[in-house]
């Protein structure tokens, strides 16, 4: 009888041994699993700060072209103001400015595009 349970004990700690070693086994897959899902989301991250830092750079492009834009229209209404300001104080003293464009002119201003139009379309 001793000789069964004695058996029957070592029987009983190989398969809690076995079964320690699977259960040992199993963790060690799933901590190998989870490292693998952590190094793929860091590269996700990583791919998205990569994203991140680059829109903030094409805003920061965006910001100086808009800006640079600003000023130049700023400057060219300026410069439109002096221009209309300076042919204003012209015709102003021009006695020809006072009298009306003959109507032979104006037609030739007319024509003048109708006619480039025209030119362009058969080049």
């Amino acid at each position: 009888m001793k000789f069964i349970s004695g058996s029957a004990i070592t029987g009983f700690i190989i398969i809690t041994l076995l079964y320690q070693f699977n259960l040992t086994r199993q963790q060690q897959n799933k901590i190998r699993q989870m490292e693998d899902e952590k190094i793929t989301l860091l590269d996700k991250l990583i791919y998205q700060q990569n994203i991140i830092d680059d829109l903030r750079q094409y805003e920061q492009i965006n910001r100086m072209l808009t800006a640079k834009q600003l000023q130049q229209e700023k400057a060219a209404a300026q410069q439109h103001n002096v221009r209309q300001k300076e042919y204003h104080h012209a015709i102003k003293t021009n006695p020809c400015a006072a009298q009306p464009v003959p109507d032979s002119v104006i037609k030739l201003l007319r024509a003048a595009p109708a006619q480039r139009t025209a030119a362009a379309a058969s080049s």
